[in-house]
């Protein structure tokens, strides 16, 4: 199908937090072949506070709850937003959703270009769910499809977030002369309707990993905002703060596990160590480039990794689900919990060191 006449373009992703930095590779890709288009991005109540920094982005919608569970809420929630779609008369929409709704949606939302994966019915333009390669690269191999790039990269594309947007300035709060900056944050796991904390390392393990750098480095320790993710106590010298965007923005590195913030980070420029354990490292872990470094730590265990992009979807499969929670079937989180402290703050230093001389 040949694409011409594009002026309005939508592109949808909802959650999480990590998924809307994994597509921001073809959103880029997207201005590339079509740079006098209108950019519109449909986005969900929980990943609101990231919109306004996503690149080349003008306009957003919010899609309300598609995924309300009542069927009768559903249908009126779905047909509301159908509404709000058709108002706007988008002429091209890639979507990084599997769920069929969402190919419903579009196609009754007039949208003449529905690019998606493969199997979901609506997308008039497809191809198959690759769960081997990165997710930037799954998106950037859709436009290949789609005949909008030529060719795709299969080892995944750095991400790239704005650091200033119209609504907000960066707060040079950390002079750089002064000591180098780590932002550490020891949660994640938790998206709308699912628990993965197997994905966590040991909160007691980052305490004391804190005490191992906090000599050297400036350390700002960040909570979440979901339950579970306060940090209850005190430790001399770190800077203890809820997520914010300036703040992740003045770190030089940033430490931890596989989680969206981790992402937002390595979009914002700032070097990044991200600890795995369930999930593989080489399709979820951030890519080098745009002069910013990433590196994982991985221990990798037999049974690792076991939460892939198709046991996530697999809620049925006893093995790996309880309800909504993603669980060990090995019953010791043995991927986490063998992963030593000395070990990591070894790997760390020698990556700080290294990129240290990269940046002079």
């Amino acid at each position: 199908m040949k694409i011409e006449n594009v002026n309005k373009i939508l592109v949808a992703k909802l959650c999480c937090l990590g998924d809307l930095v994994f597509i921001t590779p073809a959103i880029l890709k997207l201005k590339e072949k079509f740079p006098n288009a209108e950019f519109t991005f449909l986005y969900s109540d929980w990943v609101k506070n990231l919109i306004p920094f996503l690149p080349a982005i003008d306009k957003s919608i919010n899609a309300g709850d598609v995924y309300e569970k009542n069927k009768i809420k559903l249908v009126i929630n779905s047909f509301k937003l159908i509404k709000k779609l058709r108002k706007e008369k988008f002429d091209l929409v890639l979507s990084g959703h599997r769920n069929k709704l969402f190919g419903w949606l579009f196609k009754n939302s007039n949208i003449k270009y529905r690019i998606g994966f493969n199997g979901i019915p609506g997308y008039n333009i497809t191809d198959e769910f690759d769960e081997n390669i990165p997710e930037t690269s799954r998106y950037i191999k859709l436009l290949y499809k789609a005949g909008i790039v030529n060719q795709f990269c299969e080892t995944g594309y750095p991400v790239k977030l704005n650091r200033i947007n119209k609504d907000s300035k960066i707060n040079s709060e950390y002079d750089p002369s002064m000591r180098k900056v780590i932002g550490i944050f020891p949660f994640g796991g938790i998206n709308p309707g699912t628990n993965m904390l197997i994905k966590r390392w040991e909160f007691e393990k980052y305490i004391k990993l804190i005490d191992l750098l906090k000599n050297k480095y400036k350390i700002i320790f960040f909570e979440g905002k979901e339950p579970g993710e306060k940090i209850n106590v005190k430790i001399d010298d770190v800077e203890i703060t809820e997520i914010f965007m300036n703040k992740i923005m003045n770190c030089n590195y940033f430490i931890s596990n596989d989680t969206g913030t981790m992402h937002i980070a390595a979009g914002f420029g700032v070097h990044t160590i991200s600890i795995f354990g369930p999930t593989d490292p080489n399709i979820l872990a951030p890519v080098s480039g745009f002069g910013v470094t990433h590196k994982f730590i991985w221990n990798k265990t037999v049974c690792a990794p076991c939460y892939t992009p198709i046991t996530a979807i697999e809620k049925h499969n006893k093995k790996y689900w309880d309800g909504n929670t993603f669980k060990c079937y090995m019953g010791d989180n043995r991927c986490m919990s063998e992963l030593e402290v000395q070990r990591v703050y070894e790997e760390i230093s020698e990556f700080i060191k290294e990129t240290s001389k990269a940046d002079i």
